[in-house]
């Protein structure tokens, strides 16, 4: 397995809406331009684009994980990228760093990620996770805006984030730092592969925990967490525990 690397990389709005345009990528509501940028990402850097990615819109940044290192990322570019792709890039804001090819057991780390907390229901029916839950309660299910939902949807969200992580660590800490139902764009799978707008659940999770099995989070990493991870969701971003243990 090659080493993973951090990507980090700031693009020109306006050059990059240009570019949406002329893809006519711009004809449905994505909030969370993760269609655009998967897009975008693809045209420049061709099967090495990072993925999973985080885009931070506040600061015209995306984040990511890619197979190769920044030099890699720069020759595909300028060899292969169209003009009006390659200039939504922001000059010398490509940079990478190699992740640990060894992760340690017990390492401590604090941690972010945006990720849409849904499930597949026997019918194989992407729902959202709340929704399946309360689908499960019947009528002992709690009322919209009240108290009980909300702790319901905490609960039943960072229960859908514990088992995305599987055996990869232990989470000491865990909450719900944000949440919101997001217009998304995505491509039909069927012979027109036309694209449409679907609404998800995107949750924001915040917490704490320390490496059970270094190579299953390595994989982890490396895959992202949940569904949509091509177009800005479930990039696990790593940072120092809040305190030693």
């Amino acid at each position: 397995m090659s080493a993973l690397h951090l990507v980090r990389l700031c693009y020109h709005p306006s050059a990059l809406l240009r570019f949406g345009h002329e893809q006519r990528l711009l004809e449905h509501d994505d909030e969370t331009h993760g269609y655009l940028l998967h897009a975008w990402l693809t045209a420049l850097f061709g099967s090495f684009a990072p993925r999973p990615f985080r885009h931070i819109e506040s600061r015209c940044e995306v984040l990511g994980y890619a197979d190769v290192d920044a030099l890699h990322l720069q020759e595909h570019a300028l060899a292969f990228a169209a003009p009006s792709v390659f200039r939504a890039l922001q000059k010398d804001t490509l940079a990478t760093k190699p992740m640990p090819e060894v992760w340690r057991e017990g390492f401590v780390f604090s941690f972010e990620v945006l990720a849409p907390p849904v499930v597949r229901t026997q019918k194989g029916v992407e729902k959202d996770a709340l929704l399946h839950a309360l689908d499960c309660l019947g009528d002992q299910a709690p009322e919209r805006g009240t108290p009980q939902l909300r702790t319901l949807r905490e609960q039943t969200y960072c229960k859908w984030l514990l088992q995305q992580m599987g055996e990869s660590a232990v989470l000491e800490q865990l909450f719900l730092a944000g949440f919101a139902r997001r217009r998304l764009m995505r491509r039909r799978h069927d012979a027109g592969r036309s694209h449409h707008t679907i609404e998800r659940p995107v949750a924001l999770f915040q917490g704490q925990g320390r490496i059970r099995d270094p190579q299953a989070f390595s994989r982890l990493l490396r895959r992202g967490i949940g569904r949509h991870r091509a177009f800005g969701m479930g990039m696990l971003l790593l940072s120092p525990p809040k305190r030693e243990r």
